[in-house]
């Protein structure tokens, strides 16, 4: 029976060819686009959710009160990983210094490759964090303050394999030995890092460095914010009452009267929601499933409307049926096997449209929205979409189709009664109104994002090139800077430490001046530059002047938007 359902719809498909084109390109494109706007929106909520203690790894920020205005920080001090030896309720902590635009060489320098991102890491850390160790079977990750760990990505582009261990690379005039190679970082994961060092080797360079006035060690400063820390609770713990005696025991070494606060926001949130409880980004996420679903919903009302204004073209085809002894029932299973033959048509040619546009979907998301097909929770979504889409495609086109009186349909005289027309005027409308909608919000949209394109941000950041270098230029700076300034193209050049001046990442508490209230909380960002930075990025002064470049100079983060 069913062989005689498909030969039927194969049949008269092939009988009306324009409109069956018209009806598999229009369900193809509606579920192309639907289906990548659900993938992303599927993805997006499920970050970091491969570690197998996600729901006990919490991150640590912190809170000011300055002036009744809440500031938040997403470091903190590095002495916060020895206080929390002390709560009960944690059972371990990892401390975690980023650097951005590193450089890594082979041993003589033949290899150089720059833009790493560098991740100092204390020796636990995949005891807490679940990434695959591909190569080094030791029971530390980085066992002395020499090692150093490469992704497989970074492992191949220094030596060509990923059988490395023990060979020599190259980092801040150092030599490092390879003792893990890591599988890439996942793009769903908030840690992403092309190798990873000893957090002792930076501690170390803290202390040979002079340390912070009177703290010599990172274990001992108190006043730089500039850890990224997560700590692993134990099972039932409450995050609140954690944050209670962390804050507790830092305010207490601090001897500060009004104090900070720490916070602890769970790993697999960190994505979707800031550390101060801001959910717009998780609002998005639910706005463009939405649009998803929206987009499904209308490919299925252009369906069904094609259908039902061809339904009058076909009444005396279902009056013949019907005559010959078709009955309803199997006249309904007709119409819906139509449909589903030209459904799977239309799906088959949206897998196509999916992975030829999988590039392009990669550039504008900077992620790969497919790395979750392996996941139950993306198929059975998918799969309740695509039932969704071809039950709200064919029900009511067979069940109109298969409704026409016979012996009006032979005479020519079936017409489309009252309810029939206004169910499809009312699909009609509400097919455009859901497209309007649509329009309205992209055009809203796109304002938006122009506004924040063309915001007067304080500086200068029109033809403005950053070119990242390692720390060893520092020594040929000015004949670096004198060669760049006899360039035409080029009006000025200034030198800073971070190559993003509107997301620092190093801050300080550790701030004093004569008269400076007990009370009073002030977090900086950190930022080295040199004397022509400021007029290079035009930053205009409020009050005082550009400084010479003598080192006894300094400028925090005093900047006025």
């Amino acid at each position: 029976m069913c062989r005689h359902y498909i030969k039927s719809a194969i049949r008269s498909i092939k009988t009306n060819p324009l409109f069956s084109i018209l009806n598999i390109l229009g369900l193809a494109v509606g579920l192309t686009a639907g289906a990548i706007l659900l993938l992303w929106s599927n993805k997006e909520p499920h970050f970091d959710d491969f570690h197998k203690k996600a729901e006990n790894i919490f991150h640590l920020s912190v809170s000011f009160d300055v002036a009744g205005d809440l500031h938040s920080f997403d470091a903190v001090p590095g002495p916060l990983s020895v206080i929390a030896k002390n709560i009960p309720g944690i059972k371990s902590t990892i401390r975690i210094h980023e650097e951005d635009n590193c450089v890594l060489s082979d041993k003589n320098g033949q290899k150089i490759f720059d833009g790493n991102k560098i991740g100092y890491v204390d020796s636990n850390f995949l005891k807490v964090f679940d990434f695959n160790r591909l190569e080094g079977g030791g029971r530390e990750l980085l066992p002395n303050g020499s090692s150093i760990a490469l992704t497989r990505q970074t492992a191949l582009k220094l030596f060509g394999t990923i059988d490395v261990i023990g060979e020599p690379v190259n980092f801040d005039h150092h030599i490092f030995t390879v003792s893990a190679i890591l599988e890439n970082f996942p793009d769903n994961s908030t840690l992403s890092y092309d190798a990873l060092l000893p957090m002792a080797y930076f501690g170390a360079n803290f202390t040979a460095g002079g340390g912070n006035g009177d703290w010599k060690t990172i274990d001992q400063d108190l006043g730089n914010y500039q850890f990224q820390t997560y700590v692993l609770l134990k099972d039932n713990e409450a995050p609140n009452v954690i944050g209670r005696g962390l804050s507790e025991a830092f305010n207490k070494l601090t001897k500060s009267e009004q104090g900070v606060h720490f916070n602890l926001q769970n790993i697999q949130q960190m994505h979707l929601v800031t550390i101060d409880g801001n959910k717009a980004d998780l609002q998005m996420v639910r706005i463009i499933l939405l649009i998803g679903i929206l987009i499904l919903v209308i490919a299925s009302i252009n369906y069904v409307n094609l259908a039902t204004a061809r339904s009058l073209s076909r009444s005396r085809e279902v009056g013949v049926r019907k005559i010959i002894g078709a009955s309803k029932k199997s006249l309904f299973i007709q119409f819906v096997f139509e449909t589903l033959i030209i459904f799977l048509c239309s799906l088959a040619l949206s897998i196509g449209l999916l992975f030829i546009s999988k590039p392009i979907i990669a550039y504008f998301t900077n992620t790969s929205i497919f790395t979750r097909l392996n996941d139950q929770h993306t198929w059975f979504l998918m799969g309740l979409v695509l039932v969704g889409t071809l039950m709200a495609s064919s029900i009511y086109p067979a069940l109109l189709l298969s409704s026409f009186n016979p012996i009006q349909a032979i005479s020519g005289k079936s017409k489309a009664n009252g309810k029939t027309n206004f169910i499809r005027k009312g699909l009609v409308i509400f097919q455009f109104g859901i497209s309007f909608a649509l329009l309205v919000s992209t055009l809203v949209m796109s304002k938006q994002m122009r506004f924040i394109r063309t915001r007067d941000l304080g500086y200068n950041k029109e033809h403005v090139f950053i070119v990242p270098l390692p720390g060893s230029t520092l020594d040929h700076q000015e004949a670096i800077t004198s060669i760049l300034n006899k360039e035409p193209a080029i009006k000025s050049v200034g030198y800073a430490s971070s190559s993003d001046v509107s997301n620092m990442m190093d801050g300080t508490g550790d701030l004093d001046w004569p008269g400076k209230p007990n009370d009073l909380n002030l977090m900086t960002g950190q930022l080295l530059v040199d004397e022509h930075f400021i007029p290079t990025m035009q930053f205009q002064f409020l009050e005082g002047h550009n400084f010479s470049g003598d080192s006894s100079q300094w400028f925090g983060n005093f900047f006025e938007a």
